[in-house]
């Protein structure tokens, strides 16, 4: 190689060396920047957030969950309460049955018809006949009213059609007709209290569960009523003549309504237990959704700490005058971005160092200017072919690509059936981001590929 040569070569080496330096400055500076964006926006923005949406759609979840175990709690609590609402409108009955019964021995006694309180079929054979019977339909018997002693002999308003009938008590005595027809009476009234009980005590019991199965079993109900009825006539049966006197009438009332408290007493043993389970289930499942609602109110506390948070972070294309949804969408393409914008700065630096050896292989060794083996040691390139460090180095460079992949599964993840999503929020088609995603997933790999071509090369 002439001279001329020799000193021209030495300036192209001395110009590849200052270009190479600079391009090593600036690579630094741009991964650097982009390591810091990644780590800042990922730990501080975008994985929060995420994670923040992740737990809103499970505290919706749970919530939704929630109401609906604590109106299903709610409607089988009211059941529970049914059978002891019923007992007390038995017990009402009872009560009302002396001044009911009295009224009755009035209106036989002034030959008045006496208006029954309702018309249970199985009751209507121990009612009066005619002319002595009006029945009433849906009229029930309240003794604070005008009562059938001034009410003659018309027909009230609703009154149900006479129905004629064979009389059992048509005697020709009149004593022993008024007789047979209180005693009529009493048994029609141990029959609406017989009849009370099958028809709205008995269901509201038979429809108590605990744990899908049934509280009380058919054969225990059947039992239950057989023991009323015994219980209601027994005292009826010891002392027929009660209703003699008011005193008579007034404890025979009070000895049945000892008797259904009795019952009932029995039965809410077993009902009480379960009830109170009911009320602690739907007491810490109430308690349960008050937490949940006050992490809500934590979520959307921290929903605000993140977008003044990211108005602290620059990205390496400077701010983002973007909203926090839009903005963490964005997040991995901009980590594309910016890994294209650092290597391309690596591939140019790798590419200056391959050109000083070509020069260097053409001669010329001026001690004025950075051979590439000096370079290496002064400014090598961020992965050095045959320098030490590669493992760590390798993988500071991919931690964009990690992040990357890492932030679009867990969006990936969020976004799967769920309508309220972020891309709608972002105002943005999902189609546009996903072809986003995925071209920014190929020029990643794409650029990785490139790196490792280029680091071959300058092994060879």
């Amino acid at each position: 190689m002439t001279e001329q040569n020799i000193q021209n070569n030495e300036k192209y080496r001395a110009h590849l060396v200052e270009a190479y330096l600079q391009k090593s400055g600036s690579f630094r500076k741009v991964f650097g920047m982009l390591l810091a964006f990644t780590a800042a926006f990922a730990f501080l923005i975008a994985w929060p957030y995420l994670s923040a949406l992740q737990q809103e759609r499970n505290l919706t979840l749970e919530i939704n969950n929630i109401n609906i175990e604590l109106e299903q709690l709610s409607e089988h609590h009211k059941l529970y309460h049914e059978p002891e609402k019923d007992i007390r409108e038995l017990n009402r009955m009872i009560e009302e049955g002396p001044r009911m019964l009295r009224f009755y021995i009035e209106s036989i006694n002034n030959d008045i018809p006496f208006i029954y309180p309702s018309d249970a079929p199985a009751c209507n054979h121990l009612t009066d006949s005619q002319p002595a019977q009006m029945q009433m339909q849906q009229m029930p018997f309240q003794p604070n009213t005008p009562n059938v002693m001034q009410m003659g002999n018309t027909t009230p308003s609703g009154a149900g059609q006479l129905r004629p009938k064979q009389d059992s008590c048509d005697h020709s005595d009149t004593k022993e007709r008024v007789v047979c027809r209180i005693d009529r009476f009493v048994q029609y009234q141990l029959c609406e209290y017989e009849q009370f009980f099958k028809n709205d005590v008995l269901p509201s019991l038979a429809q108590l569960t605990v744990e899908d199965r049934p509280l009380f079993d058919q054969d225990e109900l059947d039992r239950q009523f057989a023991e009323v009825r015994e219980a209601l006539h027994k005292h009826i049966i010891a002392k027929p003549t009660f209703w003699y006197t008011v005193e008579g009438k007034g404890q025979m009332g009070v000895r049945l309504k000892e008797e259904v408290e009795q019952l009932w007493a029995g039965l809410s043993a077993r009902i009480e237990p379960v009830a109170k389970k009911l009320s602690e289930r739907m007491q810490s499942a109430g308690k349960r959704k008050r937490e949940l609602h006050d992490n809500e109110k934590q979520l959307a506390k921290q929903r605000k700490e993140l977008k003044i948070r990211l108005t602290k972070i620059r990205s390496p294309i400077g701010n983002l005058p973007i909203g926090l949804t839009e903005s963490v969408l964005l997040f991995p393409i901009l980590l594309a971005i910016g890994f294209v914008m650092a290597t391309a700065g690596f591939l140019e630096q790798v590419r200056l160092r391959y050109s000083l050896l070509q020069a260097e292989s053409r001669g010329g060794t001026s001690t004025d200017v950075l051979n590439s083996h000096e370079l290496a040691h002064v400014a090598p390139l961020w992965i050095e072919p045959q320098g030490e460090g590669g493992l760590w180095r390798w993988t500071l460079l991919l931690i964009p690509l990690a992040v990357f992949l890492v932030t679009v599964v867990a969006i990936v993840l969020h976004e799967a059936g769920v309508e309220e999503t972020m891309f709608r929020g972002a105002g943005l088609r999902a189609g546009v981001y996903w072809v986003l995603y995925v071209i920014s997933t190929g020029t990643l790999f794409f650029c990785l590929q490139r790196i490792r071509n280029a680091l071959a090369r300058l092994n060879a």
